[in-house]
C-alpha cells in the first residue's frame, strides 16, 4: 500500500515555508504600501502587505493550536480578518497584528 500525501495538509506546510520566509516590513517601505493601497487602490501594494503579515499570523496561530482547532483553520480565520481590514482605512501594522492575534485567541477559546 502506497503511502499518499493530503493535498491539504501538502498546500498547508507549503504556505507556512512561504510566509515564515517573507521578510518583516522595514517601517517606511510599509508606509509606503500602505498609503499606496489607500491612496490608488493599488492592489500589488495590498497582496505585499498581506504577505507579510502572513508571517506573523502562522506565528500567531502556532501558538494556539493546542486549543483543539486545526492550524490551517486558525491560519484562514487570521488571513481572512486581515483581508477585512483592507476595507477600512489602514492605520499601522500594529494594527494588522493586533487583530489578527485577537481573532485568533478568540476563535481558540470558543471552540
Amino acid at each position: 500500500m502506497s503511502d499518499v500525501s493530503d493535498p491539504v495538509k501538502t498546500s498547508e506546510n507549503r504556505f507556512i515555508r512561504k510566509a515564515m520566509q517573507l521578510p518583516l516590513l522595514e517601517r517606511e517601505f510599509e508606509v509606503e504600501l500602505a498609503r499606496k493601497w489607500r491612496d490608488n487602490n493599488d492592489h500589488k501594494a495590498m497582496h505585499e502587505l498581506v504577505m507579510a503579515y502572513a508571517r506573523l499570523v502562522v506565528s500567531a496561530a502556532s501558538k494556539y493550536k493546542h486549543y483543539g482547532l486545526a492550524n490551517a483553520d486558525l491560519i484562514q480565520e487570521g488571513n481572512k480578518e486581515i483581508f477585512s481590514l483592507f476595507s477600512s482605512p489602514i492605520i499601522n501594522a500594529f494594527q494588522f497584528l493586533c487583530l489578527s492575534k485577537i481573532f485568533t485567541i478568540d476563535l481558540a477559546k470558543t471552540s
